[in-house]
């Protein structure tokens, strides 16, 4: 009696192997094609000041401490699996492209299955509609692609839920582990699960969950014997432990990271009914979503008061289960506001591909990285067309990206006087260096908002708060270097300016 049993079993879970390959191979192909223009992007921002860097001297010398940028306490994973794809594929900026954009895949399809896996008794489409709010999210369009660690981070905080949440529990410690290997703030999900297990009498399970935990410490003594802290470098520990718990900053964090999840892209029309429905509904109040809600709120809080930056994408990890919030709280309503407000949710969130956010963003967020990054290839073709004993003055990352052909934009490195930014201060000490030629590019994505032009107050309360000083444009690049304007190019919001000395 038992074996036909077993064999409907096998059928079955072979058909639904065979299912989930061919949908995973739909999504992947998707994401591959919306981003097939850029998959020969240069690198950006981060990704050639820190991370990149860090792969390179993993693939080329067998570092996992970087030597050629600052180490910190991230620990190397996203390094790891990059120096694994050069080593098979061989070293280029496409391969890098790829190899994160498969991640991204799999965290699309792990998205989707999750959105099925706590959909019992939500109508409609709510796996399809998680999908497709995720794929027209911009800062997960362009964070699919970039070789940072918050949207790997978001796979494996998605595959550990689903394995926990099917009991699972091996494999769920396996990937909290990968996880808190991509990014050391992944240790909250393992501690959450612990707690959760705890809480309902399952002792000995729970601190199973700690061994994700302890994993890093052979990491946190490998940083402590190579730099003398477990930060890596005394400048990151304090940017991103102490400065950002100054009261005024970490309330104007804690509010950007609302404003993202609940009222940018649209998403005030999800937020809205969720806030009505959350106390509610059964659904909320099982035991999957009791472990999200923890999850969500600790993640927030953990990436908010150690991130000095406060950058949008350390929220990855939390907005696929935002969307699915949304999601089902959108299947309870009315039925012609069921299918309404996702798809005009859908709508406003693209929108942001093509129009600039009311709200100051970083250009990482959305499509400005790749309006800036081809003003950089400007600036390198430029560099590369003057004599090689000319001295270039630049900001970081620019200043970088002409210093290793690695990273995409020169055939050869260049001499560079790096500055750290165009305030007043910089700009008089590259004149005293008297480069032969400058590029001036809008590095501050935040400080040339509309925002700032229209409310000068929220500019000078900015200075006040963050310590932020006005760069100088044309005039005051020319009045301190002795340089004079070239040429200037703008796009989209985006401007560079080329400085060279009168002959």
């Amino acid at each position: 009696m038992g074996t036909p049993s077993v064999a409907i079993g096998l059928e079955r879970r072979g058909q639904n192997a065979r299912a989930g390959f061919i949908f995973f191979f739909l999504i992947a192909s998707a994401v591959l094609a919306i981003h097939y223009p850029l998959w020969d992007l240069p690198y950006f921002w981060d990704e050639l000041g820190q991370f990149v860097p860090a792969a390179l001297d993993i693939h080329q010398d067998g570092r996992f401490v970087p030597q050629s940028t600052l180490p910190n306490i991230h620990p190397p994973g996203i390094p790891l699996w990059l120096a694994a794809v050069w080593t098979l594929f061989g070293y280029s900026v496409t391969a890098t492209r790829l190899a994160m954009l498969l991640l991204a895949s799999v965290g699309a399809f792990l998205a989707f299955l999750l959105a099925l896996r706590l959909a019992d008794g939500v109508r409609g489409l709510p796996g399809l509609y998680v999908l497709l709010l995720l794929l027209l999210n911009p800062l997960f369009y362009t964070q699919s692609m970039m070789a940072q660690l918050d949207m790997p981070a978001m796979v494996f905080t998605l595959l550990a839920l689903w394995l926990f949440l099917e009991e699972r529990l091996w494999l769920a410690i396996l990937a909290c582990t990968v996880l808190v290997w991509v990014k050391e703030t992944g240790i909250v999900l393992p501690v959450v699960m612990g707690w959760l297990l705890l809480r309902e009498g399952r002792r000995r399970e729970a601190l199973l969950f700690a061994l994700p935990c302890v994993s890093l410490l052979p990491w946190l003594g490998v940083l402590w014997q190579a730099t003398g802290s477990i930060f890596g470098n005394r400048e990151f520990a304090e940017f991103n432990l102490s400065y950002p718990l100054h009261p005024p900053r970490l309330v104007l964090a804690l509010l950007r990271r609302g404003f993202e999840l609940f009222l940018n892209h649209g998403y005030f029309l999800g937020a809205l009914p969720l806030a009505v429905l959350w106390r509610r509904l059964p659904l909320f109040q099982r035991r999957e979503w009791t472990l999200i809600f923890w999850f969500s709120i600790l993640h927030i809080l953990a990436v908010t008061v150690t991130g000095g930056a406060v950058l949008e994408r350390y929220l990855l990890p939390v907005l696929p289960l935002t969307l699915i919030a949304f999601v089902f709280s959108w299947s309870h309503l009315r039925p012609r506001w069921r299918n309404t407000l996702p798809l005009a949710t859908a709508v406003l969130s693209a929108s942001g591909f093509f129009l600039s956010s009311w709200f100051p963003q970083p250009h990482e967020n959305d499509l400005s990285m790749v309006r800036l990054v081809r003003l950089f290839q400007l600036a390198a073709r430029e560099a590369e067309s003057a004599p090689a004993s000319q001295r270039i003055a630049t900001a970081w990352p620019l200043s970088d990206a002409l210093r290793r052909r690695e990273f995409g934009y020169v055939a050869a490195p260049r001499d560079v006087l790096a500055l750290r930014d165009f305030s007043p201060q910089e700009l008089a000490r590259a004149g005293k260096q008297r480069p032969d030629v400058m590029i001036w590019f809008s590095r501050d994505s935040l400080g040339n908002s509309w925002l700032f032009d229209r409310f000068p107050t929220l500019a000078r309360v900015r200075e006040q708060i963050y310590g932020w000083q006005t760069e100088d444009d044309a005039i005051g690049v020319e009045q301190t270097t002795g340089l004079r304007e070239a040429y200037r190019v703008r796009t989209g919001g985006e401007s560079m300016a080329i400085f060279r000395r009168a002959r």
